[in-house]
């Protein structure tokens, strides 16, 4: 996160329990036989994800690869199969204001870079950007496709939770807010929601959960599936 003097603010965030009955949760798709704990372990070779999300580990060896069309840059390919419910990667990078956000938005678009991810902070509803246009992970590689293996997960720092009414410092600095505020923002991961075979392109949707109206047609999809939104946002 940027100082007012566009320092960048450093800080390192720790989960303080597993959620894994969260993850469970969201990947049991018949209650009557329900993803347990032990399962989403069992999908990423026996690791709790959310020690690897802290870790910064990647479970799965990915291969970075260069797209026939240049309009669409790189893509990120899976080196073995990898099973629904798997952790990929943490989406990694600047930790932004909207505002700044909007700023940056306006140049990246002029070079075709739309790296750029929305979060929400549960406790002020603050919304901020993910941005790792310079400073990012192999995250930030994942290209779009209107029916994607993977989906993108906001995992709430649950070790903060029971600071929300705590009172600040009498006189806290610039650094120190920034760094509490950030305590606040969520932790995004992607995790595959089908099956991955060797070999195929590991995708995200971009604009999930909108279609027609509700996308604002500024930039053309080229994902090329039967049922393609034909826009990205």
């Amino acid at each position: 996160m940027l100082s007012s003097d566009d320092k960048i603010i450093e800080e390192e965030r720790y989960f303080e329990k597993c959620t894994c009955k969260r993850l469970a949760s969201i990947f049991t798709s018949n209650t009557d036989d329900p993803v347990t704990d032990a399962d989403v372990h069992e999908y990423n070779k026996g690791e709790c994800p959310t020690k690897s999300i802290d870790c910064g580990s990647v479970l799965f060896k990915l291969h970075v690869y260069k797209c026939d069309n240049d309009r669409i840059g790189f893509g990120i390919r899976a080196t073995r199969d990898i099973s629904t419910g798997s952790f990929i990667c943490e989406y990694v990078g600047e930790i932004i204001s909207r505002e700044q956000a909007q700023f940056r938005e306006n140049e990246y678009s002029k070079q075709g870079w739309y790296y750029l991810h929305d979060i929400t902070s549960p406790v002020n509803e603050k919304k901020y950007s993910i941005d790792p246009t310079r400073s990012g992970n192999v995250g930030r590689f994942f290209n779009h496709s209107c029916k994607p293996n993977c989906t993108t997960l906001e995992l709430p720092n649950n070790a903060q939770k029971h600071k929300k009414h705590a009172s600040p410092s009498d006189a806290p600095t610039e650094k120190e807010r920034i760094i509490e505020t950030m305590k606040y923002v969520p932790r995004l991961a992607f995790f595959a929601c089908k099956d991955v075979k060797k070999g195929e392109q590991l995708t995200i949707d971009y604009s999930p959960n909108r279609f027609g109206n509700r996308l604002k047609k500024t930039v053309k999809c080229m994902c090329s599936e039967r049922l393609c939104k034909r826009w990205l946002f």
